[in-house]
This record gives C-alpha cells, sequence and structure tokens, in this order.
C-alpha cells in the first residue's frame, strides 16, 4: 500500500509565460504614488544556432504622466559557471515609458558567436534611476541559450505519462491527454495543468516547454508548489535537470518526446530528491 504524505498548501507563486498587466490606481491623478513593475521575474533570451535572437521586456507603471520617463538599467553579469559571456547579449542603457502610458518597453539582443549552447547561463539586470517612484522588485534574470530549426509542428493534442511521486502518491502532471500551444517563439510549447500533484488542490499552471536543439526542459523552472509537511517548509519544489541528464526530442519528428525534471529538489518532508520522466506522445 503505497504511503500518501498530509501536505500543507501554504502559498504558490509560479510565474507562467505571459505578461502580467500593470496594476492601476486612478491612474490619471497625479497625486498618486507611482509604483513600477517588471512584468515577469525571468526572461528567456532563445539564440538561433550560428544566427541571432532577441526578447523583449516590459516595464509597468501604475500611473501616467504627461512627459516620458526614463529609467536606467544596469547590466549585473554572473558570477559562475552559469553565468552568459557579455560578447552574446546587448542591453540598451535605458527604458522609456511614454507620456501617456502605462507600460515601456526595450529589446535585449543575443547573438551567437559560437559562444552560445543549450546550456541555460544568465545574467540580471537591475532598473536604477526611480525619481520619487516605488518598486518591490528592481531586479530581472536573463536566460540566455541556444535553440535549432524545428522540422516538425511539436504542437496539438499529447499523451502525457509519468509515475506518480512516492512523497505525494500521485504524478506532478495526472496521465491524460494534453494540448500543446505554440509559445512566445516557435522553440516553446505551452502545456497548461488543471491541477498540478491533483489530489493537494493546487491552481492551475502553465508549464512553458523548451525544445533547444535536440534538449527539452520546461523554462519557467523551479516550481515552488507551496506543498510542505509543516508550516515554514521546505516546500517541494520541482526544477531542471542537468542538461547532460536532460530530456530529448528529434526535430524532425514531433511523434514522441521526453521531458525530464527533479521532483522534491529542495528535500521536503525528509524525501530525497527524485528524476523523472514525463513522456509526450502525440495524438493522431
Amino acid at each position: 500500500m503505497k504511503t500518501i504524505f498530509k501536505l500543507l498548501l501554504l502559498a504558490v507563486v509560479f510565474t507562467s509565460c505571459d505578461d502580467v498587466e500593470p496594476t492601476v490606481f486612478n491612474g490619471m491623478n497625479e497625486s498618486n504614488d507611482t509604483f513600477l513593475s517588471f512584468s515577469r521575474g525571468t526572461y528567456n533570451l532563445q539564440v538561433e544556432r550560428d544566427l541571432t535572437g532577441e526578447v523583449v521586456v516590459t516595464v509597468n507603471a501604475s500611473t501616467v504622466s504627461s512627459v516620458d520617463r526614463t529609467y536606467t538599467l544596469e547590466v549585473i553579469p554572473g558570477d559562475s559557471e552559469f553565468s552568459a559571456d557579455p560578447a552574446t547579449y546587448s542591453v540598451p542603457a535605458t527604458v522609456t515609458i511614454p507620456a501617456g502610458s502605462y507600460q515601456g518597453t526595450f529589446t535585449i539582443s543575443g547573438t551567437d558567436g559560437g559562444l552560445v549552447d543549450a546550456e541555460r547561463k544568465n545574467f540580471t539586470i537591475r532598473l536604477t534611476g526611480l525619481n520619487g517612484e516605488y518598486i518591490d522588485d528592481d531586479t530581472i534574470t536573463v536566460n540566455v541559450f541556444e535553440v535549432c530549426s524545428l522540422f516538425d509542428d511539436f504542437s496539438g493534442n499529447y499523451t502525457i505519462t509519468m509515475p506518480s511521486l512516492s512523497l505525494t502518491g500521485t504524478p506532478l502532471i495526472a496521465n491524460g491527454v494534453y494540448n500543446l500551444q505554440e509559445g512566445e517563439s516557435v522553440f516553446e510549447r505551452i502545456i497548461t495543468v488543471t491541477s498540478p500533484y491533483a489530489d493537494y488542490g493546487l491552481p492551475a499552471t502553465e508549464f512553458v516547454l523548451s525544445l533547444a536543439c535536440g534538449k527539452t526542459s520546461f523554462s519557467n523552472l523551479p516550481y515552488d508548489t507551496g506543498l510542505a509537511c509543516q508550516e515554514g517548509g521546505p516546500y517541494l519544489v520541482i526544477d531542471n535537470t542537468t542538461l547532460a541528464n536532460a530530456g530529448t526530442y528529434d526535430p524532425e519528428d514531433d511523434s514522441t518526446f521526453t521531458v525530464k525534471v527533479i521532483e522534491n529538489s529542495s528535500s521536503a518532508c525528509n524525501g530525497s530528491p527524485v528524476t523523472t520522466t514525463i513522456q509526450f506522445t502525440k495524438v493522431e
């Protein structure tokens, strides 16, 4: 008989692929405080092999202004083996929210130059130069990685199968048929899961499938489920495997592929991390 741990659902924070719209507080009233925010905490700069790539970043404001508002963008290189090479990306010096607008955008450009591969490398951007505005989180993380041309569709209905996690007694994604839709780029697919670990009442969650030169991953991991055996955690977290141990796909055949994740990467409830293979099979 399987053992089912009684987990406590405390909080769930998981970033989807969609940008967050600005919260507006009677934005035309100039007496209101202005709150700034990035639309997401993490962006993916996908660079096509031997070519280039770009990603657009959105900055939200809770009010409008009669004049342009310009802020400085500070690039903070990483300091680990997963730091992106500065020669592979270019960030503008500033971002402007135009007069009369609640949003401003800037574009990050990427160049392969033989320096990018499917291993995710990252750097940080900080928003500075505020003039009395407020911001809760002034940084974003940008992941830089290589992608390659696809010669099949990789969308439509797929049967997903994966084993249950012994810690929960239920799989992360319930076995069944799911629809894969193209994401922000031709190298991403979106999977909507009604309730991860279905026995525990988690809300609907989008997993962003990345197809990167024969390797697969969910590009918006880690996923902190907010599930724990006791108040204060540690919480059950899902993360990607290393590139060497990642799932695989054939760019010329979308009939089947795999994704691998590390379940319980945080060793919650005294359980050990588990590498799990998720099998995708196209429904013909």
